[in-house]
């Protein structure tokens, strides 16, 4: 039996490489296309990705459910795919629709240039299920770092020899397609049969419930460059598409594991294993406080730093969101098991009176903010106002979460977690006040990032180990996922040609 960790931990190297090629590139295209293109781009894409949330229906989650509870695999494959296609055809005609009535929409050549690569990314999506459900995280990791690596290399030199837009989407389609086309290879002899009328029944009664939960998160994930383009235009939605880019490597654990997470998590809960099912979150947790929230801390002291190195001057203004946003990655990283257990239990209600809930609140306070602040209506305040509104949206639904699953389950914050937490707000008014006197020496900006970046790590993990927090037990845990020989044996096992 594959070990999750070190498949989690897998996904994670493969992904922190991958977003390491997107930001070498994002910060060249940026130094040739301007943040109004930027904003243009991220308008286009969350146009189309708002119609794919509206058509998707969520069948993967309840896919590898059945899948994990022992279903026959070729009628759970033939069902799945009927309905994966289904869907595709009911986004493109939606998107279609959409333009042929708002004859007024900008951009439309674009916008279905974008479609095109939803529609590829749609399908990879589907096919990474089918990896996910027999743990060939290899297979999918690889590809993703050959085909993302591809995307970045082309994005590179076609912006820099060609300077246009419209390159940035070609790249996509490059490495997207090159994807798609080795997924397809690998699953070639996977096995099918026709779509089963009960299994048909069983997905929607499960998927439907859920799609109104996933689809109110969805949105306001993938909505958000789309209502700041539409209310503040390209300008801040360029800078928005900048900070966000920067932050979401605090969000790669748990979305690197999220798939397989759900998997080891619906057996256990069909097992009635609640005690492993509680080491195996509070583990899970602990491993996103020992290694994300010295992070979190460069994020916030280094944002101006971190900003104007990599973009420059023009793009200064975006470092007001970065705390926000990393705060924001850190919440809803933590909150992902929680959400995967009131999920697979079926407590669709819930979740959904949840979100819509938080999504009040965080309209409530942008509006209060918004009009606090009407007078100034300067691009650092309006950033503040948006980024302060998204915290909120994930800080309360992290905390409503929790405390549904505690509820129900009697699964709460262990107490080696929390003093993690008091920890590292210590550590961040204490490195403030480095920064602040560090400040005061003209020592360069790259031996000031350095400096800093060493007393945050210092700082955290010394605090952790005076107040005996940093234990054997949290090395041991992040060494027995990462083990040389194993992750070998394991790739090696996955990449035939057979």
């Amino acid at each position: 039996m594959k070990s999750i960790k070190r498949m989690g931990i897998l996904k994670l190297l493969s992904t922190l490489l991958i977003k390491l090629f997107s930001i070498i590139a994002l910060v060249v295209v940026a130094r040739y296309l301007d943040a109004e293109n930027l904003g243009i781009f991220a308008f286009t894409i969350s146009y189309v990705t708002m119609f794919m949330v509206i058509g998707n229906l969520g069948f993967g989650e309840y896919y590898l459910k059945i899948i994990s509870e022992g279903s026959d695999k070729p009628k759970a494959n033939g069902t799945f795919i009927c309905l994966s296609l289904g869907s595709l055809i009911l986004i493109n005609s939606l998107v279609f629709l959409s333009l042929y009535i708002t004859e007024s929409t900008s951009h439309k050549g674009l916008i279905l240039i974008s479609l095109l690569i939803i529609n590829i990314e749609f399908l990879n999506k589907t096919m990474r299920y089918f990896l996910v459900s027999q743990y060939k995280i290899a297979i999918y990791s690889l590809t993703r770092i050959a085909g993302l690596f591809l995307q970045s290399f082309s994005k590179v030199v076609l912006t820099v020899l060609f300077s246009s837009l419209i390159y940035v989407y070609v790249s996509n389609i490059i490495g997207l397609t090159f994807i798609c086309l080795t997924y397809a290879f690998y699953l070639r002899k996977e096995p099918l049969s026709y779509p089963n009328k009960t299994l048909l029944i069983s997905f929607f009664s499960f998927s439907i419930p859920l799609y109104f939960v996933k689809t109110i998160n969805a949105f306001y994930e993938r909505g958000i460059p789309l209502v700041i383009f539409m209310f503040y235009g390209e300008i801040l939605a360029g800078l928005y598409y900048v900070s966000l880019s920067i932050t979401q490597p605090l969000y790669l654990f748990s979305s690197s594991i999220g798939a397989v997470m759900l998997v080891s998590i619906s057996k256990k809960l069909h097992e009635s294993d609640f005690s492993r099912l509680g080491t195996f979150i509070n583990n899970y947790e602990r491993i996103i406080n020992t290694v994300i929230l010295p992070l979190i801390l460069i994020f916030i002291l280094l944002k101006s730093e971190i900003i104007n190195c990599l973009f420059g001057g023009n793009y200064s203004d975006a470092q007001y969101l970065i705390p926000f946003l990393a705060l924001s990655f850190y919440f809803s990283s933590i909150t992902v098991p929680y959400s995967n257990v009131l999920l697979l239990s079926s407590r669709f209600k819930l979740i959904l009176l949840s979100q819509l809930f938080c999504l009040g609140f965080s309209a409530l306070s942008f509006i209060l903010l918004a009009n606090q602040h009407i007078a100034i209506n300067g691009i650092s305040s309006n950033l503040e106002i948006i980024g302060f509104s998204i915290l909120i949206y994930y800080l309360s639904r992290s905390l409503i979460t929790r405390l549904f699953v505690f509820k129900f389950y009697s699964l709460m914050i262990s107490k080696t977690n929390f003093y993690k937490l008091i920890i590292f707000c210590l550590s961040l008014y204490i490195l403030g006040k480095f920064y602040l006197s560090l400040n005061d020496y003209d020592i360069g900006t790259i031996w000031f990032i350095a400096v800093n970046v060493f007393l945050a790590f210092i700082v955290y993990f010394g605090l952790l180990t005076v107040f005996g927090q940093f234990e054997r037990e949290d090395v041991d845990l992040i060494l027995s996922a990462i083990n040389p020989t194993k992750f070998k044996k394991e790739v090696i096992e996955e990449i035939r040609f057979d």
